[in-house]
């Protein structure tokens, strides 16, 4: 008889030590936007990028509609802009490493190949002449009309916003009497001559 008690014992220790853990709160894991310093400080599929728990990129298209991808200098993979970060005014409304260029935060550069994200484009912001570049890329939203997209985009023939023209000096992607100025095709102020 003293044998049959065994098992009740021992799956009453267990219950009673189940309890006992299920007691222990853990420390909830910080949700989207909390502060971090390694991946598993945030909660999953989150990951900790620019001291932040935020989704995953190597892309924009990888985050949020009107959102980026966020890479830092040198790494292969960042984080997706949080929604307050989509839209600023000054430097300090970006995280650290980034600029408020195009108001919105992303890195500054010399040239297209600085921009870590695929596809971005080394664009100076405006004025024409103000000697401020930013990273800037195409953008993976749907449009109807040039002004769903946010400037220095257009709506494409395929329905999403894409930059009108490429700034190179060739004006190769805008129809005469246009020029591409800040990524726009404008028209050109003809003489009074008609040339």
């Amino acid at each position: 008889m003293k044998h049959s008690l065994l098992p009740i014992a021992l799956g009453a220790a267990f219950v009673v030590f189940g309890a006992l853990l299920a007691s222990c709160s853990a420390r909830p894991l910080p949700v989207l936007g909390e502060d971090c310093s390694i991946n598993t400080d945030c909660a999953a599929p989150l990951g900790c990028r620019i001291g932040a728990c935020r989704r995953l990129c190597v892309e924009s298209r990888d985050c949020g509609a009107g959102l980026r991808c966020l890479i830092r200098e040198g790494e292969s993979s960042g984080g997706c802009q949080l929604p307050e970060e989509a839209v600023c005014a000054l430097n300090t409304d970006c995280p650290d490493g980034f600029s408020c260029i195009f108001a919105t935060c992303t890195v500054t550069c010399a040239e297209d190949a600085d921009c870590p994200v695929p596809g971005s484009l080394c664009l100076e912001e405006e004025p024409e002449g103000s000697g401020v570049f930013g990273c800037n890329e195409p953008l993976d939203e749907a449009c109807i009309y040039d002004s769903d997209c946010p400037v220095p985009y257009s709506c494409a023939v395929d329905g999403s916003c894409q930059f009108e023209c490429r700034d190179d000096g060739s004006d190769r992607d805008c129809p005469y009497p246009r020029e591409c100025r800040m990524n726009i095709c404008e028209l050109i102020p003809l003489d009074a001559s008609g040339g």
